[in-house]
């Protein structure tokens, strides 16, 4: 597998009050002069996932999908995956963890965060929730004030959303837009301290980096070096060249994008259609657990009721998600089996969560799954 096969399906931004302005078009760079000023703006981040799409995660995604395709009717039967481009981002960076990828942790770590998951009339829908605790201050968002000329009194944040082809799976990716060149390019803006002439930028400076355009398919990138909040210098990359930076060869490539679709695939298996589930990963180990909801208990934000109620409106008929072949996957098709341990005893009333965990070793051959749940009828369809 080279990697994913990607195309348009439209732009759309959200407002600072979140309301969604269809069809608008990324901000263009514009020229600067330098040496310049940049202001640390501080931002303090409790919850991504409360902070970003509070009440609905995937209602903007969906609206785009309508606008793009006229109706709702059509998304499950097109896309089998709807996502944000951070979820992925994260259990691409756990895989180059767990194969031995990463050198310098600071960049790329294993971090706790959830994915949030729902199986909706035929497409599942995900969504990463990351807490954060601590202030977050840098000069990032105002390095992409000064080049795109955007202030953050009449600021909107502009999104795309990209048809992605990974392996078996048909994906709609939602993502945050920096910015466009003059050829209507996507441009990826970061900003960076003064490095050390002795040691450089780093490898897995740019490894994480790369995993991000990658996964959104941009093809520039503009890193803003600083000393001390002047900015003096604009380093520019392409794709290609961030990935030379970042160590990457295609067998690498290859290997991290089977490994994600085979992820996507494992948490797939474990949701039945009308049902939502938690997949926790944390810094601790390579493997995830799974908490599916009730049926029909939708406690997690992906989708407002009115959406899901509209959505729902079209009866589609069921794509299933092609099974991943046992010849050079190394991936156990009997890992989305139920297997419930005899003598357990229990109803699925005693609990609000049906408890089921499932084990998926990322660097090793195989998926292996144990299933325990409190009722032999968990998860019937």
């Amino acid at each position: 597998m080279s990697g994913p096969d990607f195309s348009l399906i439209s732009y759309f931004a959200l407002s600072e009050s979140e309301a969604f302005l269809p069809n608008v078009e990324p901000a263009n760079l514009r020229n600067i002069t330098l040496p310049t000023r940049m202001e640390d703006i501080q931002e303090i981040k409790l919850d991504y996932f409360s902070v970003h799409y509070e009440n609905c995660f995937h209602d903007c995604t969906l609206k785009a999908l309508e606008g793009s395709h006229g109706d709702l009717k059509s998304i499950g039967q097109n896309y089998q995956i709807l996502s944000d481009r951070k979820t992925l981002r994260k259990i691409v960076t756990n895989c180059c963890i767990d194969l031995g990828y990463i050198r310098n942790p600071f960049y790329c770590k294993r971090e706790d965060f959830d994915v949030m998951a729902e199986k909706l009339n035929g497409a599942f829908l995900i969504g990463c929730r990351v807490r954060y605790e601590e202030s977050q201050g840098g000069y990032g968002q105002s390095f992409e004030e000064i080049l795109t000329g955007s202030g953050r009194g009449d600021r909107i944040t502009t999104y795309r959303v990209n048809k992605m082809v990974i392996g078996s799976l048909t994906c709609a990716i939602r993502f945050e837009v920096d910015a466009v060149n003059a050829s209507g390019r996507l441009v990826e803006l970061k900003s960076k301290k003064k490095p050390n002439p002795r040691y450089g930028l780093g490898t897995d400076y740019f490894l994480n980096i790369w995993i991000q355009m990658v996964l959104s398919d941009t093809p520039y990138l503009k890193i803003g070096i600083h000393d001390k909040g002047v900015l003096t210098t604009i380093l520019n990359y392409s794709l290609q060249e961030v990935q030379r930076e970042a160590g990457v060869n295609d067998k690498m490539k290859s290997v991290l994008f089977q490994k994600l679709n085979e992820i996507i695939l494992s948490m797939h298996s474990r949701v039945d259609e009308g049902r939502q589930a938690v997949f926790t990963f944390t810094s601790q180990s390579p493997t995830f657990t799974c908490q599916v909801l009730k049926a029909n208990s939708f406690n997690l934000p992906l989708v407002s009721p009115e959406m899901r109620r509209r959505v729902l409106q079209h009866s589609i008929d069921q794509r299933e998600v092609a099974p991943v072949k046992k010849s050079g996957t190394g991936v156990n098709n009997e890992a989305s089996s139920l297997k419930t341990e005899e003598g357990e005893k229990g109803t699925a009333e005693e609990d609000s969560l049906e408890l089921a965990m499932g084990q998926l070793k990322l660097g090793g051959s195989s998926v292996r799954t144990k299933w325990k749940t409190n009722s032999s009828s968990a998860l019937q369809k």
